[in-house]
């Protein structure tokens, strides 16, 4: 599943996506494990210290 083949919503009551985007997820999870998103992924380096915290030098 490739989450790029699903087009997100720009639509203001829709919650982030339609529903084949969330699928797509779903399939990643179940086959790969965790899905984060990027910013997420960038707190986790953070804490373990594997990069500087953003805007910092």
């Amino acid at each position: 599943a490739d989450t790029n083949a699903a087009i997100p919503s720009g639509l203001k009551d829709e919650p982030l996506g339609y529903g084949q985007h969330w699928e797509a997820l779903r399939n990643v999870q179940a086959n790969h494990g965790d899905v984060l998103l990027s910013t997420e992924f960038l707190q986790m380096l953070e804490a373990a210290g594997a990069v500087s915290p953003a805007g910092g030098n």
